[in-house]
């Protein structure tokens, strides 16, 4: 991503240093086994079957919006986000099982925010599946459920940065 919109690369500091960065073709796979960990089920589940080669299409093509988390050179998450006109869409931000519950999700969408704030977005929207844990995790976060999906399976969730410190 060097020039990317997501420079410059912040450190987060837990018991064990982890680092942001900047996405790397050389990375798709380690990306796509994460995605593999916390979706397969889900997307399965929903829509039948799971498909990674739209998905690693997907990716290579919005690379400069993805940043990864690492531990020890070992990558441990990765939060994808898409500029759109009056928002900032999240669509994709996961970290692997074994690293889970350990605020890393938290600091990412710390990030996330602060990127969003930094380049003029009021709003984050992001879509995730109903039966997901991570529903509690964004309303912990302050977003609201903005509607359902027409096959009322996914959840439109919202946060307005512009309330954030009134």
């Amino acid at each position: 991503m060097g020039e990317g919109i997501l420079s410059p690369t912040r450190i987060l500091k837990r018991k064990v240093e982890t680092q942001l960065r900047d996405f790397e073709i050389e990375d798709l796979e380690s990306v796509v086994e994460i995605l593999r960990m916390n979706m397969k089920e889900y997307v399965i589940r929903h829509y039948g079957e799971w498909k990674e080669d739209p998905l690693r299409f997907s990716i290579r093509i919005s690379s400069k919006h993805i940043r990864l988390l690492e531990k020890k050179r070992e990558i441990i998450g990765f939060y994808w986000v898409e500029p759109r006109k009056d928002f900032l869409e999240l669509l994709e931000i996961h970290v692997a099982p074994p690293h889970q519950r350990k605020g890393l999700g938290r600091e990412m969408m710390k990030e996330v925010e602060q990127w969003a704030q930094e380049n003029g977005f009021e709003e984050i929207r992001l879509w995730v599946f109903q039966e997901n844990p991570a529903v509690s995790f964004y309303e912990r976060l302050g977003y609201r459920v903005l509607s359902e999906d027409f096959l009322r399976s996914r959840l439109r969730m919202v946060k307005n940065l512009s309330l954030i410190g009134q």
